[in-house]
């Protein structure tokens, strides 16, 4: 019996609780770890077949009529690609049996799980490069599988892309050909028409103008109702000016006062200094006003002219004032350039009169040009309606024309190798090493798994007791210290009994670990070893990873 004076440290009491029960240890670490190996070399492997293409613009010889495959078709590969319509086609054209065996529900699941296999990436290209990088991958149990589906997929794709192009532009072909058909008998019946009205009208012949179009010629009458209409608004333009000016000369003449003192006297009463300060800042204002060039709609303008109006009524009750108050100051003439400007606005009025009788002279004879020109006005009329119908026709027949020749061109180029707008850049080829899932990284996973998991049991079953399991622990409890501690005392049934408990759990487990080592290697190098059970076993476990 040994007695142990020092207490152990918290590190050996672990050790030790791990030595006790190593075996918690030691089988969850072999059962997971070997299961973890068999399941990463088991589980069916993903190989991933890609493919690149290059998909460009076609049109540099068709112009804006050529539709752009990279910005449209290149932005909606993802799409079209991945449609379900486009992967049950695929499916079909493949006779896949393990498609073709399935009900229909099934069915669609199955190409669900397909679809979710096919990844179509498209590369950020340039604004101006015209061409989009599409990226397309499916990854497959089966390495030859995965890379037939890819390039009946993609061929798929293509196909539809081009039979579409094509189909659209022969469409526009036929559509612009049956317009400019319509069109030229239309613009044929125009001409009938214009040629019958000039006949039955007397209309001259037209002129030819440098670019090949016909200028209708009018009648002189015409002519002459145009001289007179523009003499007409000219002398209304001149009439609306002097109206004008004489507003101006009647507005300054009457800011002017009528009576003035002659020069050389002296204006001694305050109301009359008052009022001659008033009209020199008035026209300060006015003067400020000109040289800035604003119009009546400034809001600067309107803004002075306010200023100005105030001056204007403070004169008025200025000199109100003065005349009831009888400080009129004597010895006042009459103003000169109030004078002179009555007699301008005497001679502007004048000439206002003289003008508007000679526009009701002009509109008179306008009248009579009217009535002369009538029918001819409304024949010519008629025929320059005709004459514009004939030119609209023309020009719609020329855009039209060249719209059927480059969706004819177009339609040529894409029925030739040149309208093929992919360009494969990377081949679909068969895969070698698979992508997923990483059987190291299972194998170590599931490895270090059953290690933590038995290391957990142990610690939990050796702390779940409630019991004293060191001397440290029993001396927290007691008043008196401990001195030390016996040692279990194991008698020779029970080391019997624990060696052969040791030996059942060693040889169990390591049977269960080359049991489960030889299957897994028998299924990676050499599957006659197994039984046709254990291989149905497998393959089965397998579908349903699938």
């Amino acid at each position: 019996m040994a007695v142990e004076v020092e207490a152990a440290g918290q590190v050996d009491e672990f050790l030790r609780v791990l030595k006790r029960r190593v075996w918690w240890i030691i089988i969850p670490f072999v059962v997971i770890g070997s299961l973890g190996t068999f399941f990463a070399v088991v589980v069916p492997k993903k190989y991933v077949s890609r493919t690149e293409i290059m998909v460009s613009d076609l049109g540099s010889s068709t112009g804006e009529l050529a539709s752009s495959v990279s910005t449209t078709e290149g932005k909606v590969a993802t799409y079209h690609i991945r449609s379900p319509h486009r992967i049950d086609t695929v499916l079909h054209r493949m006779n896949w049996d393990a498609f073709e065996a399935l009900n229909q529900q099934e069915k669609v699941e199955f190409r669900e799980k397909v679809r979710d296999d096919v990844s179509v990436k498209l590369e950020t290209m340039p604004r101006d490069s015209r061409q989009q990088l599409v990226k397309i991958s499916y990854k497959n149990n089966e390495p030859a599988l995965a890379t037939e589906f890819l390039s009946k997929l993609f061929q798929s794709w293509k196909d539809e892309v081009l039979q579409g192009q094509l189909r659209q532009e022969q469409n526009q072909f036929a559509t612009t050909k049956q317009l400019l058909d319509e069109i030229n008998r239309e613009l044929q019946l125009v001409e009938e028409r214009k040629k019958k009205l000039r006949t039955d009208n007397n209309i001259p012949p037209p002129s030819t103008a440098m670019d090949g179009r016909s200028i209708p010629t009018p009648p002189p009458v015409f002519a002459d109702l145009e001289r007179d209409e523009r003499e007409v608004s000219d002398y209304e333009r001149e009439i609306d000016e002097k109206r004008l000016e004489l507003d101006r000369l009647v507005l300054e003449r009457n800011l002017l006062p009528a009576k003035v003192r002659p020069e050389g006297t002296e204006v001694l009463d305050p109301v009359s200094k008052e009022i001659a300060t008033l009209r020199d800042a008035m026209a300060t204002i006015e003067a400020y006003r000109d040289e800035q060039g604003w119009t009546s709609e400034h809001s600067d303008y309107q803004r002075t002219q306010s200023e100005l109006e105030a001056k204007r009524a403070r004169i008025r009750r200025l000199e109100s004032k003065r005349r009831t108050a009888g400080t009129e100051p004597d010895a006042f003439i009459d103003n000169p350039d109030r004078v002179k400007l009555t007699k301008d606005i005497e001679r502007l009025e004048i000439d206002i009169e003289v003008k508007e009788r000679r526009i009701s002279a002009l509109n008179a004879r306008i009248d009579t040009l009217l009535a002369e020109s009538f029918r001819v006005n409304e024949a010519y009329a008629e025929y320059e309606r005709r004459d514009s119908e004939a030119q609209n026709l023309r020009a719609q027949r020329n855009i039209l024309a060249i719209k059927k020749n480059k969706h004819e061109m177009r339609r040529n180029e894409l029925q030739s190798e040149e309208g093929n707008p992919f360009e494969v850049q990377l081949e679909p080829t068969i895969p070698t090493k698979p992508t997923s899932p990483n059987p190291w990284m299972i194998s170590i996973g599931s490895i270090v798994f059953g290690l933590g998991l038995g290391l957990g049991l142990a610690i939990l079953k050796e702390y779940s007791k409630s019991c004293f399991r060191s001397a440290r622990e029993l001396s927290r409890v007691m008043t008196h210290p401990v001195l030390g501690t016996v040692n279990h005392i194991f008698t020779r049934r029970e080391r019997a009994r624990a060696l052969l408990v040791r030996g059942a759990l060693g040889g169990g487990s390591l049977v269960f670990l080359l049991s489960v080592g030889y299957v897994t290697w028998a299924w990676a190098r050499h599957r006659d070893g197994l039984t046709d059970s254990l291989l149905k076993a497998i393959e089965s476990f397998r579908e349903l990873l699938m």
